[in-house]
């Protein structure tokens, strides 16, 4: 503060006419003060006086404030810990950090799997409640109230499309694959869209990816592996989920894994339509041929 004083003196002195104006201030200040009685003028500067006469270092300082300021500080280390020789530090916790569920509070018991009308489970209870995590087995249904799985198509003249399907998706399994053999191997099993499919979304993501993080051909090779299990991974058919129908469904992790692949590859017949009255216009889209065009 002694600076700050020093500075505002030495501009007094070189500034000319400023002492006049500050003094024909003060005499503003006190006529108004004699002919106004307010008490919120009054309460203002009685604080600033009691905040003038707290400050470190005033004039006004006593004996007793100092005391006073040294107990206030010694009872802060006694009970502060951060303040004593040789404590441990705490960090202030100033996101609330310490208020977020940590695993012993947010961790719970699931309630015992089963299935009903309005739970389809589609793993082995009685395996997973023995530690293990089996697909179940069912009869697949192709109807409009559960999902059209790529193995169960009906065989047409062309043959089986789930075979198709399978021989362009090990085509991928090696770690050579680029956007066009991706690109080919969707297109041989949805013939009737390869005209106006585009993969240029994709195209652009690889090319911009830097070389050293790029690992396309291997996640491809794995992902089109995992896509090839889909006869194993699922042999129960899914309900589709829809408005104002309550259902609940359960499935593992692989299971989930496996239909996603398949949705990246496109293999979900019946999906690819997008006019208003055709067979899923309800229901969102699940192949990922947008997903590759779309830039």
């Amino acid at each position: 503060m002694g600076v700050c004083r020093r500075g505002f003196s030495v501009v007094l002195e070189h500034t000319p006419g400023i002492l006049e104006r500050l003094k024909n201030l003060g005499h503003k200040i006190h006529t108004f003060m004699a002919n106004n009685n307010s008490s919120q003028v009054k309460e203002c500067l009685t604080h600033s006086d009691m905040a003038r006469e707290s400050k470190p270092g005033s004039s006004h300082d006593t004996t007793d404030g100092s005391k006073r300021k040294h107990s206030e500080s010694s009872s802060n280390e006694d009970t502060n810990p951060r303040q004593k020789p040789g404590a441990e530090a705490q960090p202030r916790d100033t996101r609330g950090e310490g208020k977020l569920k940590k695993e012993p509070e947010c961790h719970m018991e699931l309630d015992k799997l089963s299935a009903d009308m309005n739970h389809t489970v589609l793993i082995d209870i009685n395996k997973f409640n023995a530690g293990r995590i089996v697909p179940y087995k069912g009869m697949h249904r192709w109807d409009k109230l559960h999902v059209k799985l790529p193995q169960c198509y009906p065989p047409n003249y062309m043959g089986s499309r789930w075979a198709a399907t399978e021989k362009a998706l090990k085509n991928l399994t090696d770690k050579g694959v680029s956007v066009g053999d991706v690109e080919m191997a969707i297109k041989s099993y949805n013939q009737s869209h390869s005209r106006h499919w585009y993969f240029d979304a994709l195209s652009t993501y690889v090319a911009k990816m830097p070389k050293l993080e790029n690992n396309f051909p291997n996640v491809i090779s794995k992902m089109a592996k995992l896509a090839l299990k889909l006869p194993e991974l699922i042999q129960h058919p899914i309900p589709l989920l829809r408005q104002n129908h309550n259902h609940a469904i359960t499935m593992s992790q692989e299971q989930i894994s496996c239909l996603l692949a398949n949705a990246f590859f496109c293999t979900f017949p019946r999906r690819n339509a997008t006019h208003p009255n055709c067979e899923y216009s309800n229901y969102p889209t699940i192949n990922f041929s947008r997903c590759h065009s779309s830039l």
